[in-house]
């Protein structure tokens, strides 16, 4: 949330006619990351608190509306780097777009995967930290944003080895259909005979 806030702060007070591509780059960057990761991670919090169910939320054409919500982050980042002062909207957009996605990718996960979740906003919010030592030119920001944005991406790969299990199938990117004789393992045959020890 600070570096959303401050990414956004920088820009609309900060005057105009002053931004290089690097700067807006690091602008937009901060506060779409920064807002991702505020939502997603609010989401984690109220699974693993019971607060909302930990099932995952899904509903026909979820990564369809993901994807495109992507492609609408990366236009308005297009949009904005190309003409910041006239793109300032993209910016608002781009960040409430950002949010919402965060909320969407965070949960279609299950309660029982929310720690590789949580490891992976915390990377997101490392590369956040990074974004905004660009943005303040503070390059204490930027090394610190680096190390957490690395060895939170480094975390989740292990978690994800150790389990066997690939990231995109840990978000429920991936949707594995069952093969049809799935059903075979649950049916249930034979008799029951039941017994009473006083008899």
């Amino acid at each position: 949330m600070a570096a959303s806030s401050t990414a956004l702060a920088s820009f609309f007070g900060g005057g105009t006619g002053t931004f290089d591509v690097l700067h807006s780059f690091s602008t937009y960057l901060a506060a779409t990351i920064g807002a991702l990761t505020v939502t997603g991670s609010l989401l984690a919090f109220a699974k693993l608190q019971g607060i909302l169910s930990g099932r995952p939320m899904s509903f026909p054409g979820q990564n369809l509306l993901n994807g495109l919500l992507a492609a609408t982050l990366c236009f308005g980042l297009v949009a904005f780097v190309g003409e910041p002062v006239a793109g300032s909207s993209m910016l608002l957009l781009g960040t409430g777009v950002a949010g919402a996605l965060g909320w969407l990718v965070a949960g279609q996960v299950g309660g029982a995967d929310m720690p590789v979740v949580i490891t992976l906003l915390n990377s997101a919010s490392g590369w956040a930290l990074t974004a905004e030592g660009f943005v303040l030119h503070n390059n204490l920001l930027t090394i610190v944003g680096a190390l957490i944005g690395a060895s939170g991406a480094i975390l989740s790969s292990i978690m994800c080895h150790a389990m066997n299990r690939n990231l995109t199938d840990v978000l429920g990117l991936e949707k594995k259909a069952l093969p049809a004789s799935a059903s075979a393992f649950c049916k249930i045959t034979g008799e029951c005979k039941t017994t009473d020890v006083e008899a």
